[in-house]
């Protein structure tokens, strides 16, 4: 019985670790994070009971938010200055955009 039973918590734990590390090792940022980069300055904005996010081309200028974390279904942000992180999820983002200013002319 003791042979039964190792033999059975030995084939879950190897399914679990199986699915667990097949499912992080694809998971890829969704499309709308396109534009967004680890480290990178954003600010956050609800509207119509979801969020937007806005970012500068070259992110000299700090914002609320950096983004610390891409994930498939998540954006992970912390504030600026580093007390609290919120996750929001893609489902929720109603729209990114990203503010390209023109290039001095010389």
């Amino acid at each position: 019985m003791q042979k039964l039973t190792r033999f059975f918590t030995r084939y879950f734990l190897l399914c679990f670790l199986t699915v667990g590390l097949l499912s992080s090792a694809g998971a890829q940022p969704a499309d709308i994070f396109k534009p967004l980069k680890v480290g990178q300055h954003i600010n956050i904005t609800s509207v119509n009971g979801g969020v937007e996010v806005s970012l500068l081309d070259d992110g000299v200028l700090p914002s609320g938010y950096v983004v610390v974390e891409l994930g498939s279904t998540y954006l992970l942000v912390e504030d600026y200055i580093k007390i609290t992180r919120t996750w929001i999820p893609v489902t929720s983002i109603v729209k990114v955009i990203h503010t390209r200013l023109p290039k001095p002319v010389r």
